[in-house]
């Protein structure tokens, strides 16, 4: 049996291994993929799709490999905070300045091919890459951390757990 030792501990609750770290970037690269090949084919009232896909394969798979060290250092970082949110927040950055970086290299390449388009594919790319790259990173904690709801609950109680009335104010101090 191959057996990994958890690199989490009560000091590092959101550290993860290699392989942990390989899923969440291969689920990242195939929201990447989904999210923009369907979000240009929309755009483009469906033709998107014939020039999406030779596009967004190769591009998806670039900035994969090129921007992973920076999501494995981000997550290094990350390791001692417990709260999601926070994770979501800045993976969901990494992803758009990953979308908007890719999309700066492809419209290098380009030669100006889609200059009239470049407001838009930002758009989309940027915003395609935010999602993409927070849900890769969602997907990978799920599953290493062994989640079954969509999103853990906070442990502490928020003023939207407490009761209508005047007990409210009291709870809240």
């Amino acid at each position: 049996m191959n057996a990994t030792v958890s690199p989490r501990s009560d000091a590092d609750p959101m550290a993860f291994t290699g392989r942990e770290f390989f899923r969440g970037a291969v689920s990242a690269w195939i929201w990447a993929m989904s999210l923009t090949t369907i979000v240009w084919t929309v755009c483009t009232g469906g033709i998107g799709i014939a020039v999406a896909l030779p596009i967004v394969v190769p591009a998806a798979s670039a900035a994969t490999v090129l921007f992973a060290v920076l999501a494995w250092t981000l997550g290094r970082a990350l390791r001692r905070v417990r709260r999601v949110g926070i994770h979501l927040l800045l993976f969901a950055l990494l992803g758009a300045l990953v979308g908007a970086a890719t999309t700066a290299g492809y419209s290098l390449l380009d030669a100006g091919g889609l200059t009239g388009f470049a407001p838009m594919l930002y758009v989309v790319n940027v915003s395609c890459g935010a999602v993409a790259v927070a849900l890769g990173w969602r997907s990978a904690a799920s599953r290493a951390l062994g989640w079954s709801e969509p999103l853990p609950r906070p442990a502490s109680r928020s003023l939207a757990d407490l009761s209508v009335g005047t007990d409210v104010v009291e709870t809240a101090r």
